[in-house]
């Protein structure tokens, strides 16, 4: 007989493509958006109109602050998340 107990089944949810691409502000007039898909794609994108980033944890929630010409951004990161094209983290801006 044995004693092992099996594992409990796990799943992943497909979430359906929703994701928009950003405009990524080239000047300090314009201000990044409220909700941002963080892909590797669109990290590039900042960094080539300027912007530089950093990553930070704080207890168990990731953030992505963004710095570039005389702004910045902060976004709390949720994920991985999973669709059709890949993976990202949604990003929620918070200052």
């Amino acid at each position: 007989m044995s004693t092992v107990t099996p594992r409990p089944a796990v799943s992943t949810t497909m979430q359906p493509v929703t994701r928009q691409v950003p405009v990524i502000p080239a000047d300090r007039w314009h201000e990044p958006p409220d909700s941002l898909a963080i892909t590797a794609e669109v990290l590039r994108a900042f960094r080539t109109h300027g912007w530089t980033y950093a990553e930070q944890r704080s207890g168990r929630w990731h953030y992505l602050i963004l710095r570039g010409h005389d702004q910045a951004a902060a976004y709390k990161l949720i994920g991985p998340l999973f669709d059709q094209t890949g993976s990202y983290y949604q990003g929620y801006r918070i200052a």
